[in-house]
């Protein structure tokens, strides 16, 4: 056998094997898990891709928080429907071609994990920072929790250094210790 025919054999192997494990997982859900999943795939295609903030509303819970220590003082916290499609609506300001993949989705019971790669060009302002035209991508890691059937709370981090740093931007250290005294 070749090594073109072997590695075939391996890819095609590889992925009925996948395929198998994915229609396992799938048989192991309950039906609200599988229904959350499906409002994760469906809140990343219409409103995170298609830049539609006004989709969160019919997604969210009234009294939706949304968790992340990635995020300046004060927006470590995003409380209410509004204060989410405002973050959104900033972010697609910022950063007009964003795009999200979902690489990873588990369900267990009322949350739902997610694992995305965003990718966008900041053209425009990002709070302080001025548009530096450089593109960034960032993993999220983010929890979801249901409650009847909507997103109750969302816990989500990634690498914000990293990404600031591939903007090109810089946040000033803090002076050192008896610097200004």
């Amino acid at each position: 056998m070749t090594k073109s025919v072997a590695w075939l054999t391996f890819v095609a192997l590889a992925c009925l094997i996948a395929s198998l494990f994915a229609q396992q997982a799938e048989d192991t859900h309950s039906k609200e898990e599988l229904s959350n999943i499906r409002q994760i795939k469906w809140i990343y295609d219409n409103g995170v891709n298609s830049h539609k903030p006004d989709a969160w509303d019919n997604i969210l819970t009234r009294d939706f928080v949304r968790h992340c220590d990635a995020m300046p003082q004060g927006m470590e916290e995003l409380k209410g429907i509004e204060a989410m499609k405002g973050f959104l609506s900033q972010h697609f300001a910022a950063f007009p071609d964003w795009h999200e993949e979902i690489t990873q989705l588990m369900a267990d019971g009322d949350k739902v994990a997610a694992v995305t790669i965003g990718t966008g060009t900041m053209t425009g302002r990002m709070g302080e920072f001025a548009p530096t035209r450089k593109r960034a991508t960032e993993m999220n890691v983010i929890m979801f929790r249901f409650e009847n059937g909507k997103i109750a709370e969302e816990w989500i981090t990634y690498d914000n250094l990293n990404f600031m740093n591939q903007l090109g931007l810089q946040i000033p250290p803090p002076p050192a210790v008896g610097e200004g005294e």
